[in-house]
């Protein structure tokens, strides 16, 4: 009724439902919880919000013998009808109250420190035991002990009762110990996403000279400033266009401005590459590029992976068609290829290449 109640009511907090055995009952002989039929004392609920936690409270109250045998006997029963309750009920256990209060019955220990919030030497193993015992286990336990407050009546004790360090002796409390939860690391932000664009431009060497867009959005114009070191030779350019990226097809589209327009530039192995690193686009052909020739490559990207390349065959146009400039290589003679013709030059001859219909020209 409680829980119906609270969730009618938006409330989606955890509900603490507690055995019955806590108390004091009629299912074992110890009537605490510390033998087995206390796993019947657990009430039986449901919870639409699935909030729910079992307890049971906890203490050294009937030991077969007051030894450090017998009170760790008693931790484990304990534990195992936590253990049967999660079992039983299918709900995570968060034991709300327990300690080591010496609770001491006939042929027990002198108490350490009395009062609400003491202790003698083997109700503090007992607590210590059922401690490791829940701290071990393999989905771990959750617990809470008692006391702490400014009502005990334990001498010195104050207002942290068992948590009391400074008192001689100390609080039980202070003398307990506890398997440090592990340090929960902050999330980790997710990979990024990245495309790259790599290639090779020839005679990238006037500021500003090549525009590159994608998706009609402006990519870059290359080189950022003057880079008369690139005259007549080829530069690699890396770019990311994660931004402009969108699913589907994806243009890509690289302009030469209106000046120099004596000259033929040139692209090569222009390689896209998804956030995987995967070449989802490849074309390693040399496309001219002059203030009458533009280039186009367009290739796809598919909404649930990262990319899927159309041939690179399908990827490239030119704007209009003139004759294809050969560049030279890097280590030999410069070859220009002009239509199906090649010419070679001396390696030595400083070089800047141009085609007018299918002519060749240096100049020095």
């Amino acid at each position: 009724m409680f829980i119906n109640q609270t969730r009618a009511q938006g409330d989606t907090h955890w509900i603490i439902v507690e055995n019955i055995c806590s108390y004091g009952c009629g299912l074992d002989v110890n009537g605490d919880g510390s033998l087995p039929g206390a796993v019947n004392g657990y009430p039986t609920v449901t919870d639409p919000a699935g909030h729910v936690f079992i307890s049971l409270h906890s203490y050294l109250d009937n030991p077969i013998l007051w030894t450090y045998t017998g009170a760790d006997a008693y931790a484990r029963g304990y534990y195992d009808t936590v253990l049967a309750g999660i079992a039983k009920t299918g709900w995570p256990a968060l034991n709300t109250e327990g300690g080591a209060d010496a609770f001491v019955g006939v042929g027990g220990p002198n108490a350490t420190l009395t009062g609400s919030a003491g202790y003698s030497n083997i109700t503090l193993r007992f607590i210590q035991t059922l401690t490791n015992l829940y701290d071990s286990a393999s989905t771990r336990i959750g617990y809470t002990w008692w006391t702490a407050g400014d009502w005990t009546n334990t001498p010195g004790a104050g207002s942290l009762g068992a948590l009391q360090c400074n008192s001689k002796p100390q609080g039980w409390g202070c003398l307990l110990k506890n398997k440090p939860i592990p340090p929960t690391e902050p999330p980790k932000p997710p990979p990024l996403v990245t495309y790259t664009l790599s290639f090779e431009g020839y005679d990238y060497d006037g500021a500003g000279e090549e525009t590159l867009r994608l998706n009609s959005n402006s990519l870059a114009t290359l080189p950022i400033s003057n880079s008369p070191m690139n005259a007549g030779l080829y530069r690699t350019f890396t770019l990311n266009i994660t931004s402009f990226i969108v699913q589907g097809n994806n243009t890509l589209t690289f302009t030469h401005t209106k000046w120099d327009c004596g000259m033929v530039d040139g692209t090569k192995n222009v390689t896209i590459t998804d956030p995987t690193g995967k070449v989802i686009f490849s074309d390693p052909a040399l496309r001219p590029l002059s203030c009458t020739q533009s280039i186009t490559y367009t290739f796809t990207i598919k909404s649930t992976s990262p990319t899927v390349a159309i041939p690179a065959a399908l990827n490239f146009t030119t704007s209009p068609a003139l004759a294809q400039t050969g560049t030279p290589t890097a280590t030999s003679g410069q070859t220009f290829l002009i239509s199906s013709k090649s010419v070679t030059t001396s390696p030595t001859t400083p070089y800047r290449a141009f085609s007018f219909q299918g002519t060749l020209a240096t100049r020095p």
